[in-house]
């Protein structure tokens, strides 16, 4: 991120923005594959991963590591985090309507029922540091913000 200033703050970082980065691990402890949970600070479910491949959006070297809510977006179910497989990059099927993503892919369904991607979380890396901050699509159950809601043509009417 070119040109933009970061101040520490505790745990966290702001860039000029406001936007709270968080740490969420370091790289070290995503070298298996497995996926790290985390929450964001207003406590959405989320999980860290270094796939075995290139991933859209992926930070790190050779791009592989993505972190998603852990909440499927069909109706709102946990996804578990033991169903991620990192080396077809995929997570599911979700426990409610088998809804399976491909986390190399901007989170896309493959199958089941879920009509958007999963929330992909905008990560950074400082260092050995993987830092998260707020999701780049809703998630479900989440209000639209009125920022949100401007974006949308005639305010989403």
């Amino acid at each position: 991120m070119g040109g933009v200033s970061v101040a520490m703050v505790g745990g966290c970082t702001a860039d000029a923005e406001g936007s709270q980065w968080i740490a969420v691990a370091r790289t070290d402890e995503l070298e298996g594959g497995e996926a790290v949970p985390f929450e964001l600070p207003d406590g959405s479910a989320c999980f860290v991963v270094r796939l075995n491949d290139t991933a859209e959006h992926g930070v790190g070297p050779q791009s592989r590591i993505v972190a998603f809510s852990s909440v499927c977006p069909h109706m709102g179910c946990p996804l578990g985090l033991d169903g991620v497989d990192a080396a077809t990059g995929c997570i599911g099927p979700c426990g409610c309507h088998q809804s399976l993503f491909d986390l190399r892919r901007d989170g896309g369904m493959v199958y089941g029922r879920a009509a958007s991607n999963l929330p992909r979380i905008e990560l950074r890396v400082e260092g050995e540091q993987v830092l998260a901050r707020a999701p780049v699509r809703l998630a479900y159950g989440e209000a639209l913000s009125e920022d949100t809601a401007l974006s949308v043509p005639n305010g989403g009417a």
